[in-house]
This record gives structure tokens, C-alpha cells and sequence, in this order.
């Protein structure tokens, strides 16, 4: 592996809240932020973080972290209690929230104070008894919209003013119920309520408002939700070197906001380099690298690419990977445009944290086929060695859960062999991911890669005494071929050689 994708380290909201399959779910994922000036003690502490960046530079490894910049987390009972924000409306609700089965977690009526459920104990809207001043106190209303008290069209005391999360699929909705950053809001802003009694309760609220200010001084910016968020998420390349960006949900965020995001990363991360030049991870000295996730986005050029992405998520490849037999369709497309236009490249997967674990996890075909994809590839921990779906009772509509099991370290030391070989292949040779594709053979299927002085060739399917012809890669009488599968090599007789095949021929030539 070259890079290890890790969720977003600030720090979460704390607790839980009821999903709609009756289960706690709680921020564990990294898309429920509540502060992104600090990380999240549950994965480790600033120090932990930067220890873990240095030791995956020191391998040559980069880490691209996924960032939101869409939405913040959710309301929790404990946040509103420890920060002072919203309408708890019950006294006893710590009763019902740490004494309620994980299994048994659920919504309720909504209707403050009537009976046990989630919504039962905060009151969210007038008729519940809330007000704007319950929960001005929270982001504000300058920061998000949400379909809550106070937060409506124009600032509005109640619900007859309209309210501010429009629709589902745009800039202005809020996904999932999830409060909407006002990225689009070209309106100064002071650091939220909330915020500013944490980082008092925590001695750093001088600080924190200084490196704003200054921040905010040195690039002549206006102090706008989305340059304060800008600032907070480029810290983590500017401070630890964060190599890149996996960004969520990045339709509902304006094109023109993501390019001043990468822009500033970008800068951040030559600064960093500049300050650390014993820690820029090689073999190459690469710029800052942005991936995004738009739902059902597919092998196309979208405008996100004018828009400083490197790559977008392939959410049409998974399915296909282990049907060795019918990829040459798709390599040849995939491998084309990316040749065509130097400015385009995917990234493709067959399992994933919302997509679901694909039925083909164990299959020694499955891997084969997403590791020779051209683009960049992307393993969800445990493909690489079958980690099975997580059991949760009473949870068949937020199937999410069962994605998320526990990693099963040496569950099956056979098929993370199979995952290695082909993981070296395609890191030792960039024509892998990024070379010219021509089928030379259906049976077995023959294709090689090319890119500049990079040539291989690879075979699926076959086994026993298998003879290539190599020409294509320009290998002549003489010349020593390693299957870098088997470790074996053998010289070129002719224009061909013979392996003893073990399912898969990656063939380079001998060094």
C-alpha cells in the first residue's frame, strides 16, 4: 500500500443518537464533528496523530485524510449538557440515555416529555416549548441551517417564516438531518457559542481566536463559516503533514468553495514539506492530492476536475471484479481516458464503508480484478482477507452498521498473500494504474501495460505450463521475464516464454 485513508481525527460529538433501524449510532466514523480545531481523544491525541503520520511517511506511505466540510454532527445529550446549548426538557434524562439497551435505541414520538424515546427528552420547535435562544447558543444561525427552533429563512422566530434545509440533494438541504454549513455565506461570523464555552472550559479560547485572527489577517480574508472551516481542516497538512484530501459529500458544497479549500491545502502541504524536508514521504516528491465522493458519480469527467480534484470515486466498478473473463471492456475504457486526458483519473473499489462489503471479499478473482484496474484502486479494511459482515440485531434498515465490523487480523493469511503479491506489482510499476491497455489474447486473457519505459505484461486464469508471447512489451531472444506472482523467472525463446503458472502472470522484465 502507498496510502492509508484514514477518517477525519477532529474531535466528534460525544454519545449517541437512534438511527432509524432501532440501534445507538454513534461518531465513531469521523462525519459527526463537533470540533475541528482539536482531534478526537477516542482515536488519540495530537501528539498519537503526528506519531502515526511520521511512521507511515518513514515507509514511504501517505495519508489522505477524509474531511467533511458539508455539515456538523448532530445534537447529543451530552454536548448539550456539558456546552449549554438546546432545550433538555426532562431531568431524568440521563436516566433513560445510559440506561437504554444498545439494541433498543429509538426516536420516540418527538414530542417533549411524552414518554421514552430519543426526541422524548429536547425540545427541538416551539410547540415543544423551545425558543431562537435555546439553541442560538449551539452553531448559530449565521453558521447552519437546520429544521429547528430559530433556525429559519431570514432569521425567523418561528416555523412560518420557512424553513432553512431545502430539498435533499442540494447546497442548501441538510443531509440526513444533519445541521448545513452555510458555505455559500459571504457573511462574517464570530466562533459559535458553544465553541467558545469549550474552549474556555479547556484554557485555549485566546489561542484558538488569535491563530483565527491572524490566519484571517495574512490572506485578507473575511471570517465566513467556510474560511473558518478551511483554516481548521488544512491544519491537519499544515501541522502534520496530511498528505491529502477524501472529501465527503462534496455535492452540497459550492465548486468555487472546494477549489479555495484545495488551494489552501495544497499550500499548507509545500509548507509543510519545507519545514520537514526529512519526512516528505518518497519515492517522489508529490503535491497534495484530493479525492472526492459524489453519490453514484462513474467513470466520467465531471466538473469537480476543473475544480482542483485529482480523482473522483468510481461508484460504478463495484460488482464486476471478480468477472476476470468480461474486464477487458472496462480496463480498455478506464485505461483510455485516463491516457486520453492527463487531467482525469478515479478511483474505484470494491467494497466500501456506504456502498457495502461486496460479495465477492475472498474471492482471489475479486482481488485481481480491482488490482489491475487502471486508476487508483481503494481496499476497505478486510477485503484483503475476508472480514465478514457484522451481526446487529434488530438493525436491518441501517444496514451501515454491518459494514463496520471488526477487523479479523490473520483470518486468512492465504488470500492476504494473494492481495500482497499483486499490491507490489502494481506499486512497482506505475503502467499498472496508469498505462496504455492492449488485450493481446482472449484465452487465456492476455493484456499488457505500457507507460513511458514501463511495460508488463499480465495473465488471468491459468495454471500449469503456460507459454506468453512478450513482443509486445519489446522482449526479444535472450531476455530474462520474472512472474513477479511466483517469483520465478525464465528467458525469452524466440519471442515467447514458458512459467508454471499459479492462477496469474504478472511479467516483467528481470532487473
Amino acid at each position: 500500500m502507498n496510502a492509508i485513508w484514514v477518517a477525519g481525527v477532529y474531535e466528534q460529538t460525544h454519545g449517541w443518537v437512534p438511527d432509524d433501524g432501532g440501534t445507538m449510532h454513534s461518531s465513531y466514523h469521523g462525519y459527526y464533528a463537533l470540533d475541528f480545531s482539536t482531534t478526537d481523544l477516542n482515536y488519540g491525541t495530537e501528539d498519537d496523530f503526528k506519531e502515526m503520520v511520521d511512521a507511515a511517511h518513514a515507509k514511504g506511505i501517505r495519508i489522505v485524510m477524509d474531511i467533511v466540510m458539508n455539515h456538523a454532527g448532530y445534537n447529543t445529550y451530552p454536548d448539550m449538557a456539558k456546552y449549554g446549548f438546546g432545550k433538555i426538557c426532562s431531568v431524568d434524562w440521563d436516566d433513560y440515555y445510559y440506561s437504554v439497551q444498545k439494541h433498543q435505541a429509538f426516536w420516540g414520538s418527538g414530542k417533549c416529555g411524552n414518554g421514552d424515546g430519543y426526541g422524548n427528552y429536547i425540545a427541538y420547535n416551539e410547540n415543544e416549548g423551545a425558543n431562537i435562544n435555546d439553541w442560538s447558543t449551539w452553531w448559530g444561525f449565521d453558521w447552519i441551517r437546520a429544521d429547528i427552533a430559530g433556525y429559519y429563512q431570514n432569521g425567523g422566530a418561528n416555523e412560518s417564516s420557512g424553513k432553512t434545509c431545502i430539498g435533499s440533494a442540494g447546497i442548501e438541504s441538510c443531509v440526513d438531518f444533519l445541521p448545513d454549513f452555510k458555505t455559500e455565506s459571504t457573511q462574517a461570523v464570530s466562533i459559535p457559542q458553544f465553541m467558545q464555552t469549550k474552549w474556555t472550559m479547556e484554557g485555549r479560547k485566546d489561542t484558538e481566536q488569535a491563530e483565527l485572527d491572524s490566519f484571517f489577517q495574512e490572506r485578507n480574508w473575511t471570517a465566513t463559516p467556510r474560511n473558518h472551516l478551511i483554516k481548521w481542516l488544512t491544519d491537519y497538512v499544515r501541522e502534520f503533514g496530511v498528505d491529502g484530501f477524501r472529501v465527503d459529500t462534496v455535492k452540497h458544497v459550492n465548486l468555487s468553495d472546494w477549489q479555495a479549500l484545495i488551494d489552501e491545502a495544497s499550500a499548507a502541504y509545500e509548507e509543510w514539506k519545507d519545514a520537514n524536508p526529512t519526512k516528505v514521504p518518497g519515492p517522489e516528491d508529490l503535491p497534495f492530492w484530493t479525492t472526492a465522493e459524489h453519490w453514484n458519480h462513474g467513470a466520467e469527467k465531471s466538473d469537480y476536475f476543473n475544480y482542483g480534484f485529482d480523482s473522483m470515486i468510481n461508484f460504478s466498478f463495484q460488482g464486476n471484479e471478480a468477472n476476470l473473463a468480461g474486464l477487458e471492456d472496462i480496463y480498455a475504457d478506464y485505461a483510455g481516458r485516463i491516457n486520453t486526458d492527463p487531467g482525469f483519473n478515479l478511483l474505484s473499489y470494491m467494497s466500501s464503508h456506504d456502498k457495502g462489503i461486496s460479495g465477492n471479499r475472498g474471492n482471489k478473482d475479486a482481488a485481481t480484478g480491482l488490482m489491475m484496474l487502471p486508476g487508483g484502486v481503494q481496499i476497505f479494511y478486510g477485503d484483503e482477507v475476508g472480514r465478514e459482515l457484522l451481526d446487529v440485531p434488530n438493525d436491518a434498515k441501517s444496514t451501515h452498521h454491518w459494514f463496520r465490523s471488526s477487523m479479523p487480523f490473520g483470518k486468512d493469511d492465504v488470500l492476504l498473500a494473494h492481495w500482497q503479491k499483486l499490491g507490489k506489482f502494481r506499486n512497482r510499476h506505475v503502467a499498472v494504474g496508469g498505462g496504455a491497455h492492449e488485450k493481446l489474447n482472449d484465452t487465456p486473457y492476455t493484456f499488457s501495460r505500457i507507460k513511458g519505459d514501463d511495460k508488463v505484461i499480465v495473465v488471468f486464469s491459468v495454471s500449469g505450463e503456460t507459454t506468453i508471447d512478450v513482443s509486445a512489451i519489446g522482449l526479444s531472444a535472450g531476455d530474462t521475464v520474472r512472474d513477479a506472482y511466483s517469483g520465478s523467472t525464465a528467458t525469452v525463446e524466440g519471442t515467447s516464454v514458458t512459467f508454471n503458472a499459479e492462477g496469474v502472470l504478472l511479467l516483467e522484465k528481470a532487473q
